[in-house]
């Protein structure tokens, strides 16, 4: 404009054009800050038109103008209005496509139903800091320049603090356009997890401004969510019914195992004393029929029993009746003897095999050797 000059710093030798120039070039949106600053430096100009260096420090340089300005006009509005601030910011605010920096969305003007958030977008229209229009037929307004959401301490502040909403309206908004892009097909739907319960967060927000079509998006996100989880519901009640069925048979058949063991240890328990403590009682009042009956008789339960090779107390139960028995044989100069005490003799070799240290075992292999060499001797047979 005629009669209006930049200042010239002779201490420094540079020229406020200069220095405008220089910092407008560092800024990633250069245009809309140089414009205001511009602006409240002209405002501030000396009587003989110089645009100086003191007003241009006075501003808070390039970017402090529109921050100034900003503040100065909000301000001026009611209290009413500036508290309906954070409202008007959800609604306006986005993040860019690097979810870093924020971006202005425009708001049509059917939108803002409560007044005081009427009278403050106005207010920001008013002194250019806003702009309205009418798009497709239908009014609205924006901000002038995004730069006002990264220079105004308000507006820096509140994009802060609500970053997580604002990254997640993005990431639903991009989710939502692909799955509209492919088609609405429903694997690409939100999946379960972090994105889908910030996306069910932000439709329970009345404050928060979505389009229809992507609170639809969510909704049926949120319903296949649901489907699959009765799915994998049932799925894990039918494996708990398994399981329960499973386990039960398996608890029963454990009791049974346990009881029959139980009875076996019983039984082998009297096995032991008929040939051990009766056997003697007997022996020594000479009833040799019983003491063969005794014998016979353990020695069929104990054939009956499984070949258990692992238990050595079956084995040496055996092996005594079949000492038993063949010495009844022998006392009765029976020639079936010997095959009783053969019999006895490689059970305890068997049992002594597999366990060396089992002391009982090699002392019935030592009586079964006793009377295997007993017989030949009580004959005379030396050979």
């Amino acid at each position: 404009a005629a009669g209006l000059r930049f200042e010239h710093d002779e201490t420094t030798s540079l020229r406020l054009d200069d220095v405008l120039r220089d910092d407008a070039v560092s800024q990633p949106q250069s245009l809309p800050l140089l414009q205001h600053a511009l602006l409240e430096i002209y405002q501030r100009r000396s009587v003989a038109g110089v645009l100086s260096f003191e007003a241009y420090r006075a501003i808070g340089g390039l970017e402090g103008a529109l921050a100034q300005r900003a503040e100065m006009i909000f301000g001026g509005l009611p209290a009413s209005a500036q508290r309906r601030l954070p409202e008007l910011l959800r609604a306006m605010v986005a993040l860019g496509p690097d979810e870093t920096l924020p971006v202005g969305r425009r708001l049509a003007w059917a939108d803002v139903a409560d007044a005081d958030t009427r009278a403050l977008a106005q207010g920001f229209v008013e002194h250019r800091l806003f702009v309205s229009d009418l798009t497709g037929g239908v009014p609205g307004f924006a901000a002038a320049h995004e730069s006002l959401f990264r220079n105004w301490p308000r507006a820096q502040d509140w994009v802060a603090e609500n970053r997580r909403l604002l990254l997640a309206r993005a990431r639903v908004t991009a989710a939502h356009q692909r799955w509209r892009d492919e088609g609405r097909r429903r694997d690409f739907l939100l999946p379960p997890g972090t994105q889908l319960e910030d996306a069910r967060a932000l439709i329970q927000d009345r404050h928060v401004s979505l389009d229809a079509d992507v609170r639809r998006y969510v909704d049926e996100s949120i319903a296949r969510w649901r489907r699959q989880r009765r799915v994998r519901y049932a799925a894990v009640v039918a494996v708990l019914v398994l399981g329960l069925a499973a386990g039960t048979a398996g608890v029963i058949a454990a009791l049974a195992r346990a009881e029959a063991d139980q009875r076996r240890v019983q039984a082998e328990g009297l096995i032991g004393f008929m040939l051990g403590e009766l056997t003697e009682r007997l022996r020594e009042l000479g009833k040799l029929d019983v003491l063969d009956s005794v014998g016979n008789e353990a020695m069929r339960y104990l054939v009956s029993l499984p070949q258990d090779d692992g238990n050595a107390t079956t084995q040496l139960l055996r092996i005594r009746a079949s000492r038993q028995i063949g010495e009844i044989r022998l006392s009765r100069a029976e020639a079936t003897a010997a095959d009783s005490f053969a019999h006895a003799r490689d059970l305890a070799e068997n049992l002594t095999e597999r366990e060396p240290r089992n002391a009982e075992a090699w002392i019935e292999l030592g009586n079964a050797a006793f009377y295997l060499a007993q017989i030949p001797f009580q004959k005379n047979d030396y050979a």
